[in-house]
């Protein structure tokens, strides 16, 4: 019998949370090891996922040496953690957005192709019925525009309202609708925009 698939947790918000219940459905999947700078959450996360809590990324590549890693952490925090993982030669998952800005994404970007690691992110609309239905509907007659809107709150972590930490709107959440814009119509020419100013956080 195929041992399971060893996976590493970075983060232990609610993010990772969910991730791990998903990953919890899969019979060939455990949870191996879980890490965060919240040592509370990390632990919680642990006893829940039946991992081990280990206090720092090194420390959790050293004693379990995962078969692959889900990166769960704010847009703000991504960085270090990938350039250990792209190191230590492990694959990874990596929760939207890639960064709060464009250069550190670029670098990972360029450090994971050398290396030639498999990775992906977490652009899961893509992905739904409606997408692959609308791709048939498109495939014989392409997009010469392409509109989207976001309505939503501002969600409660302190960090997604500080565009420095966060990205912004557009980078944080809105960066589905780009990735459904893009899956659909290609690459795209032109871009307008319309922002209805709000708390002036973003």
């Amino acid at each position: 019998m195929t041992a399971p698939t060893r996976v590493l947790l970075i983060g232990a918000g609610s993010v990772a949370q969910r991730h791990a219940s998903v990953l919890g459905g899969f019979e060939d999947v455990v949870i191996a090891g879980v890490t965060d700078v919240d040592s509370d959450a990390t632990q919680t996360l642990a006893r829940a996922t039946g991992g081990r809590a280990h206090p720092s990324l090194e420390a959790a590549l050293h004693e379990e040496a995962p078969d692959a890693a889900y990166v769960c952490v704010p847009p703000f925090a991504h960085g270090d953690a990938e350039r250990a993982l792209v190191e230590a030669g492990v694959p990874f998952f990596v929760e939207k957005p890639l960064a709060a800005g464009l250069e550190p994404a670029e670098e990972l970007a360029a450090a994971i192709a050398e290396r030639g690691l498999v990775t992906a992110t977490g652009y899961h609309w893509r992905h739904l019925e409606g997408m692959a239905r609308a791709r048939e509907l498109l495939a014989e007659r392409p997009p010469s525009l392409v509109t989207g809107t976001w309505l939503d709150k501002l969600p409660p972590p302190a960090w997604w309202g500080r565009r420095a930490l966060s990205g912004g709107q557009i980078v944080e959440q809105a960066t589905h609708l780009l990735d459904c814009m893009l899956d659909l119509a290609g690459d795209i020419e032109e871009v307008h925009a319309i922002a209805r100013p709000g708390t002036g956080r973003l």
